[in-house]
C-alpha cells in the first residue's frame, strides 16, 4: 500500500512538470471518449468512459494524463457450469494512466497513428464464483469471492486520430491494453474519442 502511495505522488510531480513544460509548446486537447470493454480475466464485458489531455512535448510526443471508469455489464463465458451464479460477477474501477504517446505516423490531411505506454494505477472491486471442491468434479461447491484492490499495472494503447469539418475537433480511436498481477491483458478497451481543440491564441 505505501508502495503503492508513493509511485502515485512520483506520477503526480511527473503529470504537474510534464503540464508545465507542455504548455510552452500547442495547446491541449481534451478528450472525451466512450466504448466497449472485456474484462479477460473474469470473462466479462463492460463499458468504459474517458477523460483525457493531450499535451505537446515534443513534435511526436505527447503527454496525455488518462482517467477512466469501467464498469462491466455481463458475462462472456456462457459455457460457465453454474450459469446462475456467474451472472452475478462483476467488475468496477478507475484508472489512472499518465500517458506518453509517440505518433507513429503524421500525414498532411490530420491523420495520426500512435503507440502510447504507461503505469497504469486502479481502484476497484470485483467479485466472481469458483468450484473449490475441485478434487471432486461431480460435487462442485461453489463460492462467490469480492474482493476490492489498489493496484499498480502497465497500460498500451494504439490510437489513430483525424480531423473533422469543424477545425476545433478531432476523432480518435484506441485500443488499450491494461494488465495487473502479472496477467495481461486483463482489460482490453476499444474507446471512440471525440477530441477538443483549445481555443485562442
Amino acid at each position: 500500500m505505501k508502495t503503492n502511495r508513493l509511485l502515485l505522488a512520483i506520477l503526480f510531480l511527473v503529470m504537474v512538470h510534464a503540464t508545465s513544460f507542455a504548455q510552452e509548446k500547442e495547446k491541449p486537447k481534451f478528450t472525451f471518449g466512450v466504448g466497449p470493454a472485456i474484462d479477460h480475466n473474469l470473462a466479462l464485458w463492460g463499458i468504459n468512459f474517458v477523460n483525457e489531455v493531450d499535451l505537446s512535448i515534443s513534435k511526436r510526443f505527447t503527454f496525455t494524463p488518462s482517467l477512466t471508469f469501467y464498469h462491466s455489464i455481463g458475462n462472456i463465458d456462457f459455457d460457465h457450469p453454474n450459469k446462475g451464479l456467474k451472472k452475478e460477477d462483476f467488475s468496477s474501477g478507475i484508472f489512472i494512466n499518465p500517458k506518453l504517446k509517440y505518433d507513429i505516423l503524421q500525414w498532411k490531411n490530420g491523420f495520426i497513428l500512435s503507440f502510447a505506454a504507461a503505469p497504469s494505477f486502479q481502484i476497484g472491486s470485483h467479485a466472481f464464483v469458483a468450484n473449490i471442491n475441485s478434487s471432486n468434479p461431480e460435487s462442485p461447491e461453489w463460492w462467490r469471492f469480492p474482493s476490492k484492490f489498489n493496484r499498480l499495472g502497465l497500460l498500451i494503447e494504439l490510437e489513430a486520430e483525424w480531423n473533422t469539418k469543424n477545425p476545433n475537433f478531432n476523432q480518435a480511436v484506441g485500443v488499450s491494453f491494461s494488465g495487473y498481477d502479472l496477467y495481461m491483458p486483463w482489460y482490453i478497451m476499444a474507446t471512440y474519442k471525440v477530441k477538443i481543440k483549445s481555443w485562442g491564441k
